[in-house]
């Protein structure tokens, strides 16, 4: 092979990968996907589990990916500590348990001891809602209004719900458009 085409296959390489990291964004959603698929517990009783490890109330959940292995993460309030619980998506058993130091008391721990709904419980209201199943859910105060945001993924498409904690009731459901900047 002379040093033209040499030049030319490698040039070629290296567009290929350039090319293909460009739609790396997206991947992140389709393993996700992917785990919450082969989970064999769903978010809201990885949500349940952690708050009977701790005695605490959850705060927020989310489905992880690292190293092939899924896991729940949830982040649990007991006593004004915040206790992160990490649960296997596979086996659902709790693999581990950290308090977070250094953590100011927040607008969600006040915003916890109002609401009627647990975590758990929108979480279920809003697979229900939307017929998929739930990646993420967060009790979220915004502008001195508390919400129970939850991410549900239905047939590829990701689905957010707002829930009132003190009523229970869907506040909002919206199907969130991919960004198109990922696509490119």
């Amino acid at each position: 092979m002379d040093k033209r085409s040499i030049l030319t296959v490698s040039g070629s390489m290296l567009m290929a990968l350039v090319v293909a990291a460009g739609f790396a964004p997206g991947d992140d959603d389709k393993q996700r996907a992917d785990a919450i698929a082969k989970a064999s517990i769903s978010l809201s009783e990885a949500v349940t589990r952690a708050e009977a490890k701790t005695g605490g109330k959850a705060l927020e959940a989310e489905l992880e990916v690292e190293k092939d292995q899924a896991f729940f993460e949830v982040e649990v309030l007991k006593d004004g500590v915040e206790i992160e619980v990490k649960v296997d998506a596979k086996s659902g058993e709790v693999v581990s348990t950290e308090e977070e130091k250094d953590k100011k008391p927040s607008k969600e721990a006040e915003a916890l001891k109002t609401a009627t709904v647990t975590l758990a419980g929108a979480i279920v209201q809003a697979e229900a809602a939307t017929g998929g199943r739930a990646v993420e859910a967060e009790l979220e105060v915004k502008k001195d209004a508390a919400v129970i945001e939850v991410e549900v993924l239905k047939d590829g498409a990701e689905i957010e719900v707002k829930i009132d904690p003190v009523s229970g009731k869907v506040i909002k459901m919206e199907k969130e458009e991919e960004d198109k900047e990922d696509r490119k």
